[in-house]
């Protein structure tokens, strides 16, 4: 069974996978992952991986089960978010809308 621990301490339990898909036998909505994917915990067969920086790919209901895929985001997805982070506060401190 997999363990995925969330940002904020939220755990999803009993996971099970197929490919890429994370598979849960109970009902996830799309606002548990929102700004909740950094840091993610993975635990899968007593072998425990951090990752970073992640989005969610994929939720999807499958009969009564949910599949859902998490992706590292890339070197680039990171500089283009800090970028428009910038741009962001940027225009806020000149008062100009964008």
């Amino acid at each position: 069974m997999i363990k995925i621990i969330l940002t904020n301490g939220t755990t999803l339990n009993n996971l099970s996978k197929n490919g890429d898909n994370f598979i849960a036998n109970y009902l996830i909505t799309p606002d548990v992952f929102e700004n909740n994917l950094s840091p993610v915990t993975i635990i899968e067969d007593n072998e425990t991986t951090k990752h970073d920086r992640m989005a969610l790919e994929q939720l999807i209901q499958n009969g009564n089960e949910m599949w859902f895929v998490l992706r590292d985001l890339t070197r680039q997805e990171i500089l283009d978010e800090k970028l428009r982070s910038d741009i962001d506060y940027i225009a806020m401190m000149a008062d100009v809308d964008i």
